[in-house]
């Protein structure tokens, strides 16, 4: 199967920055648009009707008059939040609505305090477009080492570990130690693990993932000792006893080596989101969806998290440049079919 996906720059589509009352102004009172509950226009405070003469002098543009149709009425949005080592959290908006047979997007964001928005003619266009910014252009990723679905709490205890050998790595490095990272003890890694669990620090990989993902730091959360054997069996740590001090030591696995390399040298920028749609018969607006990229030099580690019953399961996987891309795509299109 021939592959479209391309790295797509800002100077091949349209941009248009302007006030974001005088882009609510255009399509509700020039482009005469009706709102839908999921518009991003809802809620915008009434300052007249008078729009600015460079307002008026784009409003003939047609990838403008397209970007107002979708923000009008779109009929679904996806939050991302972005940040990392050294990046504030960052947050920007897509809106989508199918015309026939095509699905335009649009990028809302900001800058210089201006309302940036992106057109774009189809998703494949849109998802290469943020790929392009935000997945690691690999050709060939790293095998994926957490193959089975796993519970939210396994997911978090999985991150934590990766974070401890990260520590244990930098911490190697500034002491010019040679010695390589091999274990921790089990009262500190829990106390890492209860920390980060209220950390907003996203320079670490559980924060970030709990930060940057809408909302998903408030999930209610139960761990248990079956989490940790299920972490065990994926290879990320023995459990042994100190001879000398009698204390519990977790030993690295090597997939939790394998990983924690990866991340202490290759990662720096993660990126949540979090996809809405609005349900035709019930006029209500519904989260259908949560995700997690965390690009490497490796890999574009990417975990999806779904709610079953009272339960959130989380599956990664492991992609390159393309397949982050038909990901992307996959996804939004499956979830437009729930409206």
């Amino acid at each position: 199967m021939a592959n479209n996906n391309q790295i797509i720059t800002i100077d091949k589509i349209p941009v248009f920055r302007m006030d974001g009352g005088e882009l609510y102004r255009l399509a509700r009172y020039h482009y005469r648009l009706g709102l839908n509950s999921l518009s991003p226009f809802i809620g915008q405070p009434e300052e007249g009707e008078q729009l600015s003469a460079e307002v008026l002098a784009l409003a003939s543009d047609p990838d403008l008059k397209r970007i107002a149709n979708v923000l009008a009425a779109p009929e679904l949005r996806v939050s991302f939040c972005v940040g990392g080592m050294g990046r504030p959290p960052e947050s920007f908006r897509l809106y989508s609505r199918r015309d026939g047979e095509k699905t335009a997007v649009v990028y809302v964001g900001s800058s210089n305090n201006l309302v940036e928005t992106i057109y774009f003619e189809d998703l494949n266009a849109c998802c290469s477009y943020l790929a392009t910014l935000y997945a690691a252009h690999v050709a060939k990723p790293s095998p994926n080492l957490i193959k089975p679905e796993v519970s939210l709490e396994v997911m978090l205890i999985i991150l934590a570990f990766i974070d401890c050998y990260r520590r244990a790595y930098l911490n190697e490095m500034l002491s010019s130690n040679a010695k390589s990272v091999e274990a921790i003890y089990e009262e500190e890694f829990l106390t890492v693990f209860d920390h980060e669990l209220k950390s907003p620090d996203i320079r670490w990989l559980l924060p970030a993932f709990l930060r940057l993902v809408p909302d998903l730091g408030k999930t209610s959360l139960v761990f248990s000792g079956q989490h940790m054997e299920m972490v065990r069996a994926l290879g990320f740590y023995t459990r042994a006893v100190e001879g000398k001090s009698n204390k519990a030591v977790y030993l690295f696995g090597p997939t939790l080596k394998y990983l924690g390399l990866e991340f202490s040298i290759f990662w720096n920028t993660a990126i949540g989101f979090e996809v809405s749609v609005l349900k035709r018969l019930s006029g209500k607006v519904e989260s259908v969806g949560r995700y997690f990229l965390a690009p490497t030099d490796e890999a574009n580690h990417f975990i999806s998290i779904e709610r079953r019953g009272d339960n959130y399961i989380c599956t990664h996987q492991s992609l390159n440049f393309d397949g982050t891309v038909m990901e992307l795509e996959r996804l939004l299109q499956e979830h437009l079919k729930q409206i």
